[in-house]
Order: C-alpha cells, then structure tokens, then sequence
C-alpha cells in the first residue's frame, strides 16, 4: 500500500508531502520526499512492491513535471515525466489531460 502525506500548504518553505511503502501488514517499506508540490493525485503498487508509479499532481491534472513519476523497490526515483515527455510536441496541456493540435 501506498501512503501519501500531502503538502497542505504548497509554496511554504521545507513543507514537502511524503510517501511512504508499506506492506499488507504495515510494515514499512521505504520512506521519501515526493517531488509533487501538494501530493500525487493516485498512485499503483506493482504486485511484487518492486515498483511504485504516482500520476500527476493534485489539482493540477496533466500539468508540470511530475505528471508521472516511477521508483524503484528501494523509493528511488527512477524518472520523472511531463506529459510532453510522454505525448511528444503535439501534445497541448490542457486541464485534465491533453488534447491534439488541429
């Protein structure tokens, strides 16, 4: 299970949300700081706990640098993605997701 402690006040200083691996019996796993600014807005678990995958950032859906954001078994960070890192130049932000250009 993935656990996230938001950021309730995005912007102020050493205020950061982390998240935290734990297993079925709330032992944990790994502890971070997440890059997010206030906390991912989901998260999945690979069924082996080898990876951990978060979605974008809350109230900013599709937006940013962290729209999805890998770690390893350990809570490293493997890559951080925007959604142009993901849908190439014809990708056009727009709340929510993206759309194509005409």
């Amino acid at each position: 299970m993935f656990i996230v402690e938001p950021n309730l006040m995005p912007g102020a200083d050493g205020v950061v949300p982390k998240g935290r691996l734990v297993t079925a019996s709330g032992a944990l796993v790994w502890e971070r700081t997440l890059p997010n600014e206030v906390a991912p807005a989901s998260a999945l678990v690979s069924s082996d706990a080898r990876f951990v995958v978060t979605f974008d950032n809350w109230g900013a859906l599709g937006h940013g640098p962290h729209v999805v954001v890998i770690y390893d078994a350990d809570g490293q960070l493997i890559r951080s993605l925007s959604l142009s890192d993901i849908a190439g130049a014809r990708a056009q932000g727009v709340r929510g997701g993206f759309r194509y250009p005409q």
